[in-house]
């Protein structure tokens, strides 16, 4: 029984340090999560990208809005990127909003976001 205890405890250090997000800063005010970087053999990228709120009086079912979290992919072969999913947070961490339905693959040009992500993880 005590082996069992150690081993369930040794897996839920790993299972928290494994989800530990390193959230860098952009050049735009945004952040990227080092950690959450994944490039795949077809040419693209997934990441995800947290965006303050500097607007207090944003709200979303009558809770201010702290930041929102998406997942992007970004296809490096065609110079395109989507949103996977985006989730909404309160000032105490709580999601209070989320959507998966993810949006169409948006050209990147030089005008948009994806032109930072592109730039950092697609050039070599």
């Amino acid at each position: 029984m005590k082996k069992l205890i150690s081993t369930l405890s040794a897996l839920f250090v790993l299972t928290l340090t494994a989800g530990a997000t390193d959230w860098i800063t952009t050049s735009a005010g945004n952040y990227y999560d080092r950690n959450s970087v994944v490039k795949s053999h077809d040419g693209s990228v997934t990441l995800l990208i947290k965006y303050p709120n500097f607007n207090a009086d944003d709200t979303v079912q009558d809770k201010t809005v702290n930041y929102t979290v998406k997942k992007v992919q970004i296809d490096c072969n065609n110079k395109q990127f989507r949103t996977i999913y985006s989730k909404i947070f309160d000032k105490n961490n709580n999601i209070i909003s989320s959507d998966s339905s993810g949006t169409s693959w948006a050209d990147i040009d030089f005008e948009n976001e994806g032109n930072y992500y592109y730039n950092t993880f697609c050039q070599k």
